[in-house]
């Protein structure tokens, strides 16, 4: 494109110092002509002059001398003087046959240089645009480098924070879930040789551990003590001879005289079936707020009735089920099952729902460092 500019511009100076030539030679020509033509009027009015003259004199002639030779003399100059004239017309229609010719070239030549000066402003407005095509060009090449960089660093940001949540994942299951199981499996098991054997020889050695009482009798109530539900009440004081157990690590105890068969007291059931609505509760509430924290994550407003955790009719009939509260006593097996539901209900609490809104969070960050990439590649 430059050259081809390059040599329009020579083109154009090449026929410009033509024209100035061009022109030059018709001034030329225009004086050569002018002067010519000044020298043709001033020989003809010398010639009028003098034919005037002579025909004056011929007529003079005429009259004194009718037959004299001079009058021969005359009429040669009279034919003389009219060859003049005729000769001086020609001149004068060759001199016009020139000028149109050298017009006509004049104006051939200035409507080439006008095409041409055309030509030439369009091959640099052409070459301004590829200019600032290219200068754009450029810039979007670098933007491109930086952008790849950029997108290569939040990708490396995104591994990590995946390792991190497999890593929480490892931890919670290695350090938090295995001993809560273990150690809920321990106390079924201890609960369950107590119940068989009808001492609990650990609550004989544990101070704080209070002696149970029947659940139906008035005078003498059931409590709560110790560890996975919460409650630490002090100690009473033991009855003896009153045939009752003590408390197992089920924190809960039974009567040796109203579970002689393989069942749990109406209070252990009532406290399982607690546990398990308090459970259901939690998860539900997990649930509305991974439901927000998605809706968060896709740029969506979250819904007030599940971020606050209120029970709707999109609340599965399951779970609507599971809340209900009965106080009849359940038998060991059954008992069993719930706690293991129970710590099964637990390790999906943490690790399915508060693990999966880490995940949430995460994945929010990165689309929003990848929008504003995509933005900014977009401007």
């Amino acid at each position: 494109m430059a050259k081809e500019v390059v040599s329009k511009e020579v083109e154009i100076e090449r026929l410009q110092a033509k024209l100035r030539k061009a022109y030059s030679q018709m001034e030329r020509q225009q004086a050569d002509y002018d002067e010519e033509v000044r020298k043709f009027k001033k020989d003809s009015e010398q010639a009028k002059e003098e034919l005037v003259r002579v025909v004056n004199k011929c007529v003079n002639f005429r009259v004194l001398w009718p037959n004299s030779s001079r009058r021969s003399v005359c009429q040669s100059n009279f034919c003389r003087l009219n060859d003049l004239e005729a000769e001086s017309a020609k001149y004068q229609e060759k001199a016009k046959t020139l000028d149109s010719g050298q017009l006509n070239a004049i104006a051939e030549m200035q409507e080439k240089l006008r095409a041409q000066e055309k030509e030439l402003s369009r091959l640099r407005n052409e070459l301004s645009e590829k200019e600032k095509i290219a200068k754009t060009f450029e810039e979007m090449k670098k933007e491109l480098d930086y952008l790849e960089l950029q997108n290569d660093t939040l990708s490396q940001t995104l591994d990590s924070k995946e390792n991190t949540v497999k890593e929480l994942e490892r931890h919670i299951a290695d350090f938090y879930l295995k001993p809560l199981l273990q150690s809920m499996r321990m106390e079924a098991t201890l609960y369950q040789q107590s119940c068989s054997s009808g001492s609990t020889p650990l609550a004989d050695e544990t101070e704080s551990l209070a002696d149970i009482r029947p659940p139906f009798t008035a005078a003498r109530p059931y409590t709560k003590a110790h560890s996975t539900l919460g409650a630490n009440l002090s100690p009473q004081p033991r009855h003896k001879g009153s045939g009752g157990l003590t408390k197992s690590l089920s924190n809960y105890a039974i009567d040796a005289n109203c579970n002689r068969r393989d069942d749990v007291s109406a209070a252990m059931s009532r406290s399982l079936r607690s546990t398990q609505k308090k459970l259901v509760d939690s998860r539900l509430l997990v649930k509305c707020l991974k439901e927000t924290v998605e809706r968060l994550a896709r740029g969506e407003s979250p819904d007030i009735s599940r971020l606050l955790g209120i029970k709707t009719d999109s609340m599965s009939e399951s779970e609507a089920e599971q809340v209900a509260f009965d106080s009849t006593a359940m038998t060991m097996g059954v008992a069993e099952k719930m706690m293991d539901w129970l710590s099964f209900c637990i390790y999906r609490v943490i690790v399915c729902y508060m693990l999966n809104c880490y995940r949430c969070v995460v994945k929010k960050k990165a689309w929003q460092s990848w929008s504003r990439i995509s933005m900014r590649s977009g401007t």
